[in-house]
């Protein structure tokens, strides 16, 4: 048996050797754990900055809506 037959033969990947019955090693991540870690580790950067600026931003716009309802009853007439 040559190392291509052997290669050929064996499942590839994780899912496909618990398919066939075989063990599979648990402790080697799959082939796309390291994308799915570093997707994770973006979308929390990306949701800690939008955090960071909607925290930032909250007093200016409470200053701004309410200077805006201040107008209209400034502006709006009085029966």
């Amino acid at each position: 048996m040559t190392a291509s037959t052997l290669w050929s033969d064996a499942p590839k990947n994780r899912y496909a050797a618990e398919r066939s019955g075989l063990a599979a090693n648990r402790a080697a991540p799959d082939a796309h754990a390291a994308r799915r870690h570093t997707t994770a580790l973006a979308a929390g950067i990306f949701l800690a900055v939008n955090l960071v600026v909607l925290v930032t931003l909250t007093p200016t716009l409470i200053d701004t809506l309410s200077s805006i309802v201040t107008l209209t009853d400034v502006s709006s007439p009085r029966f």
